[in-house]
């Protein structure tokens, strides 16, 4: 619980400063956002059985696969880009 409090404090923040031009509209999509996969993801688990926590397991690691991935992709920490770059 502590990892998710940090989490997503950590990313309404980052969504907020990108959006900051349109506050509201960059807090509507960040909790649409949530809502949707809530929506997408709890039927999946409970399709694939209640007698065990395997299935949400799974759907936990895939969750996390994702997101290393989509940091991998999309925020590239190789390049430091942005207000962590040494001076040249």
């Amino acid at each position: 619980m502590f990892g998710i409090g940090l989490t997503i404090t950590s990313t309404y923040t980052l969504g907020q400063a990108v959006g900051r031009h349109a506050a509201g509209g960059a807090s509507a999509v960040l909790g649409g956002g949530q809502f949707l996969l809530g929506a997408l993801v709890s039927p999946l688990v409970g399709a694939f059985g209640e007698s065990s926590p395997a299935p949400m397991a799974v759907i936990m690691v895939v969750g996390f696969g994702g997101a290393a991935a989509m940091l991998l992709l999309l925020a590239r920490p190789w390049q430091l880009r942005g207000e962590h770059r040494a001076a040249s």
